[in-house]
């Protein structure tokens, strides 16, 4: 008997090349079997499909959200990294997702091939979709950083610059949101006029939403705030206060 192993079924994909498939042993499943032409047809595709898919549904009855994996980067995307948990089986991380700081790609912090540990945010079993985190879920800087408006951040980078303001990085992961409004009391043509990515700021915090994770930043009531300490003022006000009575009485006669 003869059999026909077609470069279509050798693998879970075409092969052009079938050189390396020489002399090995492959498990294949009998697609057509011919008496007459004593040959038959089979399968190694099929034989892989079916690990594939068995593997896949023994992986979704088992994942739970909150469940540190290793996995392995298959692709980038604008959105984010499709991370292989088995074979067969990808995870999505969303680009937000992959650090407490801003990431505008993901090829910013990972390259595919890379391994890396990622906890499992949710599971879409009926359509079949995983969503996972790269970020360390136990260092969330919102925990660890308070915030009270009015209060004075310094050398606060800016990292990106978009039409409407800046976003400022004012703690390690957290950013805020400067608007071009806020920047000067000129009226500004465009955020690049005075700012650029990298320049250190001294900026007032205007706005709290810890819930929605959001700061409001000032520049404006940093330049219009007394350059002098309270306390110091007070002392000049006595002393000028001390020298106009000195005035009053330095004629008088005891």
């Amino acid at each position: 008997m003869v059999e026909i192993l077609s470069a279509s079924q050798v693998a879970d994909r075409y092969v052009e090349d079938l050189a390396p498939y020489e002399g090995q042993t492959l498990r294949v499943i009998l697609l057509e079997l011919s008496e007459e032409k004593k040959e038959f047809t089979a399968s190694a595709r099929r034989v892989l499909e079916a690990e594939k898919k068995e593997t896949r549904k023994r992986l979704y009855e088992t994942l739970e959200e909150g469940q540190r994996l290793s996995g392995k980067v298959v692709r980038l995307a604008d959105f984010g990294a499709f991370v292989q948990l088995a074979e067969g089986v990808d995870g999505l991380v969303h680009v937000s997702d992959l650090s407490w700081s801003r990431v505008k790609h993901p090829s910013e912090l990972l390259a595919v091939g890379d391994t890396v540990a990622v906890t499992v945010k949710s599971v879409d079993r009926e359509k079949e979709r995983i969503s996972l985190y790269l970020k360390d879920l136990g260092a969330d800087p919102w925990e660890l950083t308070e915030f009270t408006v009015g209060e004075y951040r310094e050398g606060c980078r800016v990292n990106h610059i978009i039409d409407t303001g800046a976003f400022v990085s004012v703690a390690p992961g957290i950013e805020g949101f400067l608007p071009i409004s806020q920047i000067s009391e000129k009226k500004l043509r465009t955020v690049k006029d005075v700012l650029a990515v990298g320049d250190e700021l001294r900026v007032r915090i205007t706005r709290v939403d810890k819930e929605k994770r959001q700061l409001s930043l000032s520049m404006r009531e940093v330049e219009a705030a007394p350059e002098v300490p309270e306390e110091e003022t007070h002392y000049e006000d006595k002393e000028e206060a001390g020298t106009s009575l000195g005035g009053l009485f330095s004629g008088l006669k005891l």
